[in-house]
């Protein structure tokens, strides 16, 4: 249309965003609409796909901690990697740490993920992201059982 605007919503970090970030981008955009002098009188419309097919993820980097022990909101993690269906415990399920989370650090080392002697968190995440049990698929599942 002529004289159109179009405008997105940053989705955030490893293509995945939640409620909370949505409505709080979308809080921000009417607050900013009120003193837009440009759009008075005009009608905005907001377009919004809300399928989750697209970037559905049953958890995220961003929902585990570094080392053991730290916040972790899976239990277990199924996921494809070359065709095949793999699960990954979150939970050390025996030893010293029985019961605790692994960490992101731990579960990286489980899936021979080369990493540097040191790394932060950050780049501990950037990194994993690009795994196949933290990709964006469609078969990636999640269980967590109530404790």
């Amino acid at each position: 249309m002529p004289r159109s605007a179009t405008a997105s919503i940053d989705i955030g970090v490893d293509s995945y965003f939640d409620n909370a970030t949505i409505l709080l981008q979308f809080e921000r955009l009417f607050q900013l609409l009120e003193f837009k002098e440009a759009f008075r009188g005009c009608i905005v419309e907001l377009v919004v796909d809300n399928s989750r097919t697209h970037t559905a993820k049953s958890h995220s980097v961003h929902d585990f901690g570094k080392g053991i022990d730290t916040q972790c909101k899976v239990d277990t993690i199924e996921y494809l990697e070359n065709g095949k269906s793999k699960m990954l415990h979150c939970r050390f399920p025996s030893g010293v740490n029985q019961g605790k989370t692994k960490g992101l650090l731990e579960i990286a080392k489980e899936l021979k993920v080369k990493l540097p002697v040191k790394i932060n968190l950050d780049d501990l995440r950037s990194l994993m992201a690009d795994h196949p049990a933290f990709k964006t698929v469609r078969n990636c599942y999640l269980k967590n059982t109530a404790r």
